[in-house]
């Protein structure tokens, strides 16, 4: 999607208070993120909501098992 928006139309999606709780091989990951893009006017929220993960160590590198995305907020 980003790559088909010129540069000054991109916008910026932030993840912030990383939470990792790790169990072995498996873990469980909760990130809350959030996404602004530019307008005329200035930068614009677009949304925000948080990521729910499970986790697996596969071959000494951590993968998604599982990736829920609650949106909390979103503005059309």
């Amino acid at each position: 999607f980003l790559e088909g928006q010129p540069p000054e139309k991109r916008g910026l999606h932030v993840t912030v208070n990383h939470r990792v709780q790790v169990n072995g091989d498996t873990a469980t990951a909760q990130a809350d993120f959030f996404v602004v893009v530019p307008r005329a006017e200035g930068l614009h929220f677009m949304s925000m909501g948080r990521y729910d993960d499970q986790l697996v160590r596969d071959g000494g590198r951590w993968r998604f098992r599982v990736r829920h995305v609650n949106t909390r907020h979103m503005v059309q």
